[in-house]
Parts: structure tokens; C-alpha cells; sequence
């Protein structure tokens, strides 16, 4: 049995200093999508209702629920891309900055523009 405790001391310092050595702590890095969270237009309306809802997630991908249910994804940097596909439609838009003050405004490829506020 002595013979297992000097081998365990040194096992154990090394286990302790990897650690130590980062790699599971914050880095400074990005925290995911900026726009992450659930955000809601016109103004305020239900989905379905005149307003829209859009969840996005950290990895960037999101729901879109109006009268339709859609998915699609929110990629890039300024400007920021968002893609919706409904099935029997798809759409795309961006925003060129990410939110503040708690709201936001996609401009759609057709021109047109929505505001979005946290929900």
C-alpha cells in the first residue's frame, strides 16, 4: 500500500494544475447570437393577430410565427441576415446592427421594414 501513496501525490498536483489551466472559462469570446431571445412586431399584437413573434436561439437559429409557423436562421455581422423559410414561402431580410434599448428593425428584401421589441 505505501508504494500506491507517492505515486498518488504527484497524480494528483498534476490533475489539479490542468485545471487550472483554463479552457473551460470564459475566453472574452462572443456569448452566442445578439439577437437571442424572443422578440415581438406590431406593436405587440399576438401572432397571427397583426403581430408576429421571432424567437432566436444562441446558435442563431429561430421561429418565426405570424399566421404561418416558420424556421430559419440569423447569421453574419453587420449587417445581420436573417432567413425564413414557411414552406410555401421564404424570406429574407437584415439588420445592421444588433439590438438595442431592447428593439431592433429588420428591413426585408421587398423594401419593407419591421420593428422588433423584446417580448
Amino acid at each position: 500500500m505505501r508504494a500506491l501513496v507517492p505515486l498518488a501525490a504527484p497524480l494528483l498536483a498534476a490533475a489539479a494544475a490542468l485545471t487550472g489551466c483554463g479552457g473551460g472559462g470564459d475566453d472574452g469570446g462572443p456569448k452566442g447570437n445578439p439577437f437571442a431571445g424572443t422578440w415581438r412586431s406590431g406593436a405587440g399584437a399576438a401572432a397571427g393577430s397583426g403581430g408576429t413573434t421571432l424567437t432566436v436561439d444562441a446558435k442563431g437559429a429561430l421561429t418565426f410565427k405570424s399566421s404561418l409557423d416558420c424556421k430559419g436562421t440569423v447569421t453574419g455581422a453587420s449587417p445581420y441576415r436573417f432567413a425564413i423559410d414557411c414552406g410555401s414561402s421564404k424570406f429574407a431580410g437584415t439588420a445592421s446592427a444588433p439590438p438595442k434599448s431592447g428593439a431592433f428593425t429588420i428591413t426585408w428584401s421587398d423594401g419593407d421594414s419591421s420593428e422588433y421589441r423584446a417580448a
